[in-house]
């Protein structure tokens, strides 16, 4: 069973952050710290949990202007993919824009992304930047009721 909560204690936060780096910034060689940014403060912070307490899953939400929010770091440990977890974190995230009054979500999916994205009701509205000189991304964008 997995528990899907906001990260409340300093571990928790570290655990949080490990992962994001790990998964997302790692692998290119990036530098512990590459995985934060200036809204990590303000953003919604989500993360899931084994039964052993071992964060496995992490995303985050942030405003980008009135009515407007961006997902972004969504990453799941290799260990536990393919089991609807992703899933289960957009959706957190996405019953939190609605409370605020986000009416469109707009997320830069790195391409191996796009049809997750796609399940979840984006449309891809363009092409991304590159992160890294090696990661294409797309921009999609979904309109929430």
């Amino acid at each position: 069973m997995f528990k899907i909560l906001s990260p409340e204690s300093d571990q928790d936060f570290q655990s949080y952050y490990d992962l994001r780096w790990r998964i997302l910034r790692a692998p290119w060689d990036q530098p512990r710290g590459s995985e934060k940014d200036e809204h990590e403060a303000t953003a919604h912070h989500i993360c899931v949990k084994s039964d052993s307490e071992q964060v496995i899953g992490v995303g985050r939400l942030h405003t980008v202007s009135p009515g407007i929010a961006q997902i972004r770091y969504m990453a799941i440990n290799e260990n536990f993919r393919q089991q609807g977890l992703g899933r289960q974190i957009y959706i957190y995230l996405e019953d939190i824009a609605r409370k605020e009054g986000v009416r469109k979500i707009i997320v830069d999916a790195r391409s191996n992304s796009v049809g997750f994205y796609q399940g979840m009701g984006f449309n891809v509205t363009g092409y991304g930047h590159i992160l890294f000189n090696q990661i294409e991304h797309q921009v999609m964008e979904k309109t929430i009721t």
